[in-house]
């Protein structure tokens, strides 16, 4: 009877382990799954952000011919490159403004305190691609649409202003799914040292891009 009953307890006993080592597999599977949701829910609504850069490093200027009043031609191009291989991104709303070394482009006033702005198209840039925008205004000698020094020094021959910092602000939205976006949220980028200036095809470096940063 003792031997039967010795017996019985190590079966009871190593079902005991089994059930242990059952359940101790499955708080791992479940550690584990919990972690990969976890991960995706990360991936998924990290938030994600353009790149975006000035090409040639210049904003390029014209003197137009007097009707009534001088005329001063603006263009340049902006680039904005997805690097995200899964979400579409919008970038709408968009202005920029053009800042000399004297003031700071992170001025709380930048309409008020610019030299001269801008506004974009929005941009849809799909998954690991890139889209130009190219962007034109023409000013005359007005306050409200430039400062009158910026536009002298321009205006004439040969003018031009280096050391200038392009602030770009906007929203961006990325599209996880068809019909699914992520929070708006408004991002500014500050594309810093560039020539304004006029046009010279000659010396403007159209294989050049001037990166823009999210930082102040």
């Amino acid at each position: 009877m003792a031997a039967a009953g010795a017996a019985g307890d190590g079966e009871k006993s190593g079902f005991r382990w089994l059930d242990l080592a059952r359940y101790a597999v499955a708080a791992v599977v479940t550690v584990v799954i919990i972690a990969v949701v976890v991960h995706a829910i990360q991936v998924v609504f990290r938030p994600d952000s353009l790149t975006l850069s000035v090409l040639g490093g210049s904003v390029s200027t014209n003197s137009l011919p007097p009707a009534t009043d001088p005329s001063l031609s603006f263009s340049y191009t902006l680039r904005a490159r997805n690097p995200s291989g899964r979400v579409r991104m919008y970038y709408f709303n968009i202005n920029t403004f053009l800042f000399n070394s004297s003031t700071p482009a992170t001025t709380p006033e930048p309409m008020a305190d610019c030299l001269v702005s801008f506004q974009m198209p929005d941009m849809s840039v799909m998954q690991m691609r890139f889209t130009d925008s190219l962007i034109q205004r023409t000013v005359q000698r007005n306050p409200n649409d430039i400062m009158p020094f910026a536009f002298d020094a321009l205006h004439k021959t040969g003018g031009s202003i280096k050391d200038v910092t392009m602030l770009v602000n906007g929203t961006l939205v990325t599209e996880i799914r068809f019909g699914f976006n992520t929070t708006p949220r408004v991002v500014k980028y500050y594309c810093r040292q560039l020539v304004v200036g006029l046009y010279d095809v000659a010396t403007m470096k159209t294989d050049q891009e001037t990166s823009c940063t999210t930082s102040s």
